[in-house]
Formats: structure tokens, C-alpha cells, sequence
């Protein structure tokens, strides 16, 4: 595809074509941008054929540089990032890795005066309390679909390299839990900035409370869990009553996010037949999509020899998992309680403890492949509740494979089942506390919330497959797992009396 073709496409799709003459940025060709955006991490179309690159608009970062927006072409259609750019050097190079250019756009975001270009603004809205003062910030050093800014031990701010025209879930959660819904464990929202043009606002950064001396609650899990893995566990079960306690928040933010009945971006919505029919259809598509992949990755013998049995057996009971989808949903009938605004990908990963003990919930942004309206739809918030179960899961697994050269692969994991079971049962008594009603968003009767939450589970366990085949063979094993657990025939009568 060539430039002309590109930007004729573009024109064609509303978008006027950039005026090379207001910026130095015309001048980069498509290919350097590309080669560019294909070293990044947050670089989300590495896989779709990128065809073209252009520069759609830019503003200046005082005299450092540039934040533009570029339109990728792929064979699929065309997304749009949030580039960062340093002046003053030939070719394409990231302008965050520069001083200057961070303090600058530090100055903005802080004073709150944005970015002024040519037909396009980079504009920041602070909230009440924000701070007029900030330490010059500093490049965070993991980054995946998103860049981070930290200033201090006060802030951190984050680039949404994606733009999409529209609410953007992270901030719009973060802006109503902290300044409507008052719940306390999420970090305080401070400013958001976006990029204004004809062509519509797309949300381009969020700045937020930073949490010094916190971690994530996947490493605090994995540092716990291995107790339960040592040679000679002491007395009780590793990380129990976090994991209580992290149900019991999550019930908290569920009630926060479904407490605005006059906001209809928030407010519950009553699961109808035809939903929990499109619940339904999600799994079984989940199923085709990830044993159609585990049967060539079988038939291309990609896959570890060790998980040979329970390769056959899953692709055995294709009909199975059908069938069982089928079943849930006459089980659920009509008592599927209502649809909210959720988290969305939810996992330990997502989850701070501070350095005082306090859970945190961070990254509201949903799954970042998947299309804006649907990261902000409303769902079952046990959707959530599936995904912290597939994360205990995960955790239960990563344990078990570390402790094998000492435990054996037989004993690991039978350790392991027990750790998730108790993590499960533990997060349940705190999500779902004995002796008070279910929320109205859940199902009423607890054995059809349960069947629910098996069905959504499901779905995810799917989803993981899908993903491990495409991206971390390895791992495949860990979903395969459950998958063999959740179609296992049940034992016979006869069975259960002789083991």
C-alpha cells in the first residue's frame, strides 16, 4: 500500500490527510514507522500484516518533541496509536526515554494546560484535589499495551498507546469510583487528558495516586503459596485469608459499580433470556475456537509429549462441553440477576496490596484486544468472580511446576488442587458472606449463581487455552487441566464406595 493509497483510504474514512507543512513529522515514511512501532511492546498489530503507517496529526511537547497520533493500516482495517516522539535526532525514536522531554510533558499534564497543535488538542481535565506540584517523572520499566509515567513517590500516570473515539473504561471507572461511588480501594484519580479533534476526543492518558512500597497480588500469592509446597509445610493453609479478604473488596466494588440506578452507563441492567443465551453461545464458540486450534496443534506436533493423554481426552468430549453448556442453561432459567459495569479482566495481576496491608484494584481498561463498546458493555459481575478463580488456578499451577524437582510431579499437584480449592473457598466466603442475601445483580438461589459462575468459568478456561496455544505452548497444560477436571465423567456409586 502506498502513501497516496493510505492517505486517499484515510480521506475516504473522514479523516482530512496531515498538512506536512505545519509539522517536521510529514516527513517520516511510512516504513520508518513501522519499523519503529514493530520494536515496541504496546504495539498491539505485530501479528495482523501492518501495511502502512502515517502521521495523522502531532502536538508539541514544548521544544522536545512530538505526541502524534498514526494510523496503522492492516488487512483488516485501521487502528490508531498515541506516538511519542523525540525532536532533533534523523529517523523515529521514543520521546519518553528523554528527559526533556518527560519533565515537559510532566508540566502539562500537572498545570493542566495540555498540548496545542494544529487542528488537534491534547487537553487535560483535573480533578478536585489533584496536586498543582509534581516531581519530574520517570520512564516506569514494564511496559505492555499501555506506558507509564511515575512522578515520585506521588503519581503515575498512563499513555493509552490504542485511541479509540470514546469513553475510555479505565478512566471512566476510575472517575466514578473515586469521585461518585466513594470506594476506597482504588487509587485516587487525579486528571485525565485527551486528544480533541474533528475527528472526535479519544482518551489518551489517565494520572492516578501512586502506591510506593505496594506489589501485585500474584507475586504476594506465588511468595505465600510456596509454604504450601515446601518439603515440610508449616501449620495452615498459605495466603487464605488474603484471598478472603480480596472477596469480600470485590463485593464491595460490584455494589460501588451497580449503586447509580440514574447513570445509564452504570446502571443495572436485568439479565434477559436473550443474554444468558448469548453467554451460552460465547462458550461453545470459545470451545470450537480452542480445540479447532488444540487439534492442529496436536496434528502438527507442537505440543509437550507429558500432556499427550490429556490432549486425547479433552478432544474425546468435545460433545461433552456442549452438553454441558446446554445443561447450565436450563439450570440458570430466569435467575441470572442483572447486568453491570464490571472490571472486566479481572486477576491477581490486577490487584496492589499497599505497604500497609490494603487491597487495591487497578486497570479497569478491560481485555485491550477486544473493541471499546464491548470493554464498556455491562455484564454478570460474576464474570469477575471467574476470572480471580482462573488466577488462583494459574497460581496453584505456577507453584506446583516450581516445587517438582522436590515434590514430584504426582504430589505437586495434589498440592496443588488443594491450595485452589481453599483459595476458592476462601474468596466465595468473602464475596458471598453466610447469613446476607445475595446482592440484587447475582442470582438469587446460590446453586444457580453457582451453575453460572461454572458456565463463565468455563468460558474463560477456554479463552486461556485459545490463548496459551497461540502464544505460550508451554503453558497449554495449565487450562488443558481444567478442562479434563470439568468433563470428567462422574464416578460410579460403586467407585466412590471402593476408593
Amino acid at each position: 500500500m502506498t502513501r497516496g493509497d493510505f492517505e486517499a483510504r484515510a480521506r475516504s474514512d473522514g479523516e482530512p490527510a496531515p498538512d506536512r507543512t505545519r509539522t517536521p513529522l510529514g516527513d517520516l515514511s511510512s516504513e520508518a514507522l513501522l519499523t519503529f512501532l514493530t520494536t515496541r511492546r504496546w504495539f498491539g498489530a505485530k501479528g495482523r500484516e501492518p501495511q502502512g503507517a502515517r502521521v495523522v496529526d502531532a502536538v508539541p511537547v514544548g521544544n522536545a518533541g512530538w505526541i502524534a497520533r498514526v494510523d496503522v493500516a492492516l488487512k483488516d482495517g485501521v487502528e490508531r496509536y498515541q506516538v511519542t516522539l523525540s525532536a532533533g535526532k534523523n529517523g523515529v525514536h521514543e520521546g519518553l526515554d528523554d528527559e526533556p522531554f518527560r519533565r515537559a510533558l510532566g508540566e502539562a499534564v500537572t498545570r493542566g494546560t495540555g498540548l496545542e497543535g494544529s487542528g488537534v488538542r491534547w487537553s487535560v481535565q483535573r480533578a478536585q484535589g489533584a496536586p498543582h506540584e509534581l516531581p519530574s517523572p520517570t520512564l516506569a520499566g514494564a511496559e505492555q499495551s499501555n506506558t507509564s509515567l511515575i512522578f515520585g513517590d506521588r503519581a503515575i500516570m498512563k499513555l493509552y498507546r490504542r485511541l479509540e473515539v470514546g469513553e475510555h473504561p479505565d478512566a471512566e471507572v476510575a472517575r466514578f469510583l473515586t469521585t461518585r461511588a466513594s470506594f476506597p480501594n482504588v487509587p485516587e484519580l487525579f486528571a485525565t487528558a485527551q486528544f480533541e479533534s474533528p475527528s472526535g476526543v479519544e482518551v489518551a492518558a489517565m494520572l492516578q495516586r501512586f502506591l510506593p512500597g505496594s506489589r501485585d497480588a500474584w507475586t504476594l500469592a506465588l511468595d505465600r503459596g510456596r509454604d504450601a509446597f515446601s518439603t515440610d509445610p508449616s501449620t495452615g493453609i498459605p495466603f487464605v485469608v488474603e484471598a478472603e479478604t480480596l472477596g469480600s473488596v470485590t463485593r464491595a466494588l460490584h455494589l460501588a459499580l451497580a449503586s447509580d440506578d440514574r447513570d445509564p452507563a452504570f446502571a443495572p441492567e436485568p439479565a434477559t433470556a436473550q443474554d444468558v443465551a448469548a453467554w451460552g453461545n460465547a462458550a461453545r464458540e470459545a470451545s470450537d475456537r480452542a480445540l479447532d486450534l488444540l487439534e492442529r496443534a496436536r496434528a502438527g506436533g507442537v505440543l509437550p509429549a507429558e500432556i499427550t493423554r490429556d490432549v486425547g481426552a479433552v478432544l474425546q468430549r468435545r460433545e461433552v462441553i456442549r452438553g454441558l453448556v446446554d445443561g447450565w442453561l436450563t439450570e440458570i432459567g430466569d435467575d441470572a440477576g442483572s447486568r453491570i459495569r464490571h472490571h472486566g479482566d479481572y486477576h491477581l495481576g490486577q490487584v496492589l496490596q499497599t505497604a500497609d496491608g490494603e487491597f487495591m484494584l487497578i486497570d479497569f481498561e478491560g481485555e485491550p484486544a477486544r473493541p471499546l463498546p464491548e470493554r464498556r458493555g455491562k455484564q454478570s459481575a460474576l464474570r469477575d468472580v471467574a476470572g480471580m478463580m482462573r488466577s488462583f488456578a494459574y497460581a496453584a499451577a505456577t507453584c506446583a511446576e516450581t516445587s517438582r524437582a522436590t515434590l514430584g510431579d504426582r504430589n505437586g499437584k495434589t498440592r496443588a488442587q488443594r491450595w485452589e480449592r481453599e483459595l476458592r473457598e476462601a474468596f466465595l466466603r468473602g464475596y458471598l458472606p453466610e447469613g446476607r442475601e445475595h446482592p440484587s445483580f447475582l442470582p438469587q438461589a446460590r446453586a444457580r449463581l453457582d451453575v453460572l459462575l461454572m458456565m463463565l468459568e468455563a468460558e474463560k478456561l477456554l479463552y486461556e487455552l485459545a490463548y496459551e496455544l497461540n502464544n505460550r505452548p508451554t503453558w497449554v497444560w495449565i487450562p488443558l487441566r481444567g478442562l479434563v477436571a470439568l468433563t470428567r465423567p462422574p464416578r460410579s456409586t460403586s467407585a466412590r464406595k471402593r476408593s
